[in-house]
């Protein structure tokens, strides 16, 4: 995805897309610091602007480890006041446990087992990734 079609918007706006994707704010001044529990070596430092730049947008969600078009997918599917991310999981997923420790992931909207697996990143992984390339829109 180009500049272009990256939105334009405030800091603080941004800011409830990362919180609605998992990430939680540590900090809050010139910039705002976020963090993910499952990256926690990962800080976005998204500028608290009334508009942020569409190149230093671009940078925050390379970091963030997401393409332009899922960052699009959440950005333009939610509202300004959006749903926690636990209500945003239960919406989109179901996941299931074996009696071995083996877990399933499933996307509720367009029904595509994603995981089948006992590791947590790779559950996470389809969590992050998935609603961007699912096949059926909210």
């Amino acid at each position: 995805m180009g500049l272009s079609r990256l939105p334009l918007a405030s800091g603080q706006r941004h800011k409830r897309v990362f919180e609605d994707l998992g990430w939680a704010t540590q900090s809050e001044g010139n910039h705002i610091v976020l963090t993910h529990p499952h990256h926690s070596e990962v800080f976005l430092s998204i500028p608290n602007h009334d508009e942020v730049k569409k190149e230093t947008l671009k940078a925050i969600i390379r970091a963030a480890h997401l393409t332009d078009e899922q960052y699009a997918v959440f950005f333009n599917s939610k509202s300004p006041t959006m749903k926690s991310t636990r209500e945003s999981e239960e919406e989109w997923f179901r996941e299931t446990v074996e009696a071995d420790g083996t877990k399933h992931l499933v996307c509720q909207k367009c029904g595509q087992a994603l995981c089948h697996t006992r590791s947590l990143e790779e559950l996470d992984v389809a969590r992050r990734d998935h609603p961007g390339q699912c096949t059926r829109t909210l």
